[in-house]
């Protein structure tokens, strides 16, 4: 899920799609009837919400943690970045709110 009217989510967005062959990925702007009704199923906020999520097999994954976990599921090199995931979510630099 994203945010839709965010111009850099936006981007990321097209990123994903052309480094997505395999099409593995469904995307949702937070804004649309389907990810309002993700945003309830995962307990999030529904009128303020400024970051990314991943839903994988019932589990919730947000800001850096969806980055990266989105990450892994493109073909090389971006795999990599999930090296990124050993350090703790405060210096991964992450300043967006839920």
């Amino acid at each position: 899920m994203f945010d839709g009217v965010c111009k850099l989510c936006n981007g990321v967005v097209k990123f994903l799609i052309r480094h997505d062959p395999h099409q593995r990925l469904r995307l949702a702007a937070v804004q649309s009837e389907q990810g309002q009704a993700l945003l309830k199923w995962a307990g999030l906020p529904l009128d303020d919400f400024h970051t990314i999520a991943v839903i994988v097999n019932n589990r919730v994954f947000v800001r850096s943690d969806a980055f990266l976990h989105i990450m892994g599921l493109l073909p090389a090199p971006w795999p990599l970045l999930k090296v990124l995931g050993i350090f703790p979510r405060f210096l991964r630099g992450c300043r967006q709110n839920q």
